[in-house]
């Protein structure tokens, strides 16, 4: 498989999975699973997939998303807002309450569901191209936790590009491939083990990949996860020196258990020690998340 965003056809392996591996582009650094999934078995997997655990997070989600707005209000304070793989819908019932009129496209009958019964949202299950949306209609569309799952991220953000008004934003949210978590623990970051995640990006091949597709940077920057997720991802590496690479779900939940336990005095004196090096970290560009915010090219 050629480098999506250089052509390149030179990569080597950067890991061996059970049907599947991830190799690393030797001239862009993007990292890529190959061979990719048919959409129908991606379509299968979220037909069955229970994201439960993802209700756990509401209330980081929510505080990610009026971080998001106040990013976005420096440009645009309402309008048409188009959230591609919305989940529960919260981030759409927080942009609502901002006085966004808010639309979302979700792949997994379950979440969507969710967000239509509990929230009243409008929201499409299926996959972005088959939802009938206007061209030249929104004035933001949002893609949190999305693109590294799309098996066309080029296509796909065309489509996108498209569906924006001329003067309209486009925000992305993506792991951070070249984070301080992932450069240490290296073929151990959990990301990896996310058989729905077919890309991997970093700050330098999501700006790539955005300008390929008619993007114009206007912020790309990274931000750390909270120290209590910080936690959750160094408990979840120990836990995966002795789980395979196909127990993620297993992985995730047993982090949770030790993250969420009551009696953690010592714990609670980590967080306040380690808060402002989560700062600092994302500072320099090594934060667990990247976040892009641009505009078409005209």
């Amino acid at each position: 498989m050629n480098c999506i965003l250089c052509n390149s056809d030179k990569s080597v392996l950067y890991q061996r999975r059970d049907d599947d591996c991830i190799f690393k582009c030797l001239k862009c650094g993007l990292l890529f699973v190959s061979p990719q999934p048919t959409k129908e078995k991606l379509r299968q997997y979220y037909k069955d997939f229970k994201p439960d655990y993802l209700i756990k997070y509401k209330d980081e989600v929510i505080k990610k998303g009026k971080a998001i707005l106040k990013i976005v209000r420096k440009f645009k304070k309402n309008g048409q807002l188009l959230d591609v793989g919305c989940g529960y819908g919260f981030f759409m019932e927080v942009a609502r309450k901002n006085g966004w009129n808010v639309f979302g496209v979700e792949i997994s009958p379950l979440a969507s569901e969710f967000a239509r019964r509990n929230f009243g949202l409008d929201v499409f299950t299926g996959q972005l191209a088959e939802a009938n949306l206007g061209e030249n209609y929104f004035d933001l569309i949002s893609l949190q936790h999305t693109l590294e799952h799309l098996p066309e991220p080029l296509k796909d953000l065309s489509t996108i590009k498209s569906k924006l008004r001329d003067d309209g934003l486009l925000v992305v949210i993506v792991p951070n491939a070249l984070s301080l978590i992932a450069r240490c623990v290296k073929i151990n970051w959990l990301c990896l083990a996310e058989k729905t995640h077919l890309f991997h990006y970093s700050k330098s091949t999501l700006k790539r990949l955005l300008e390929k597709s008619g993007f114009c940077i206007v912020i790309v920057k990274t931000f750390e996860w909270d120290t209590q997720r910080v936690l959750w991802a160094l408990k979840s590496l120990i836990i995966r020196k002795n789980k395979s690479m196909q127990d993620t779900v297993t992985v995730k939940e047993e982090a949770s258990s030790f993250t969420e336990k009551k009696n953690g005095f010592l714990k609670s004196i980590i967080i306040k020690i380690a808060s402002p090096f989560s700062w600092l970290i994302a500072k320099l560009g090594l934060g667990a998340e990247i976040i892009a915010v641009a505009k078409k090219r005209l």
